[in-house]
């Protein structure tokens, strides 16, 4: 196991920072910081996390030490919290030795646990660099993906303002963006994933969609046959007006 420290963590404006060596160590690559009895047990106002290298070259004699020599690593940084999932927040390596990241603790603020041992963690773990990049870009395509989501949750917010159709435009409220970020905020405080983790994925909305649409083309339906029935019930008045005229002529209805 390594015993220099050669990584640290601190919370942005909570904590010192705190180095490999104050850190549970599992095994010869991973290490846990619980988060409650080595930080602050008011975790949720903890949203920030940087991870940063001590020295050139010390990922490297990490590695080393670990019967590593000559492969190339980067460090990739996790949180976790109660009995969940790791979930992957960011690494560094030697081409970039700190980075700043959310700590995204997937709590409700609804249903927060009780400060305690083992409550959240931030967990580090040396892997091979290719494992850390592909992580990397794979969380820069989701933030992508988060940035498109987001658009689309104000897009549709603004859009339930609409009850008369303007063509290409949007009618709503002038206090509609604020209303919609208060909104926004809510969520996700609550669960910052919770864009991520929609129920109804694409396929779904699609068919939502599909299905509002024939929700309109049925009422525009029921209109025009409204409309037909008028006109039946019209012809038919017409006829039936006309008919004493035919009988008094002796003329067939």
């Amino acid at each position: 196991m390594t015993t220099n420290p050669f990584f640290g963590v601190f919370f942005s404006g909570a904590s010192y920072p705190i180095f490999s060596s104050s850190c549970t160590q599992i095994d010869a690559s991973h290490w846990v910081l619980d988060v409650c009895t080595s930080v602050a047990p008011n975790y949720w106002d903890l949203k920030e996390v940087s991870l940063f290298l001590t020295a050139p070259g010390a990922l490297e004699a990490a590695a080393a030490a670990i019967g590593g020599g000559g492969a190339e690593v980067g460090l990739a940084l996790y949180s976790r919290a109660a009995t969940g999932d790791w979930a992957f927040r960011g690494a560094v390596h030697s081409g970039c030795p700190s980075a700043v990241m959310l700590t995204q603790w997937p709590l409700s603020d609804s249903d927060l646990p009780p400060p305690g041992p083992g409550v959240v963690q931030i967990g580090i773990s040396l892997e091979p660099l290719a494992s850390v990049l592909s992580q990397l870009g794979t969380q820069i395509g989701s933030k992508e993906d988060f940035a498109r989501k987001v658009a689309t949750d104000l897009f549709r917010f603004l859009q339930s303002f609409q009850t008369v159709q303007m063509g290409d435009r949007i009618v709503a409220p002038a206090n509609a963006l604020d209303r919609w970020f208060v909104r926004f905020q809510e969520k996700f405080r609550k669960d910052p994933d919770f864009l991520t983790r929609r129920k109804v994925d694409e396929e779904e909305e699609a068919i939502l969609h599909c299905k509002g649409e024939l929700k309109v083309r049925r009422r525009d339906l029921g209109k025009r046959r409204g409309e037909g029935k008028g006109e039946d019930e019209k012809r038919t008045n017409r006829r039936l007006t006309k008919q004493p005229k035919k009988l008094l002529k002796g003329e067939s209805v």
